[in-house]
């Protein structure tokens, strides 16, 4: 979890860096894992990531359910 935002909103910040090389797979399939176990345990997961972060309508379009929610 990178952060949590409200008391059941987690933003994860992927980049592209660790799915790369000989233990990329495995990072991705561990990385999927903890998100199933989060969502299993009630909370919701937003995936941000660098494209998000250069096109402002594009980080508002992914964080527009956690923005009314808080509002």
């Amino acid at each position: 979890m990178d952060f949590l935002v409200d008391e059941r909103t987690v933003v994860e910040f992927d980049g592209a860096v660790k799915y790369g090389g000989a233990n990329g797979r495995q990072a991705l399939v561990s990385e999927k894992e903890r998100e199933d176990a989060l969502r299993r345990a009630g909370y919701a997961v937003i995936r941000i990531v660098w494209a998000d972060l250069h096109s402002l309508p594009r980080l508002r379009a992914k964080l527009a359910p956690l923005l009314r929610k808080i509002a």
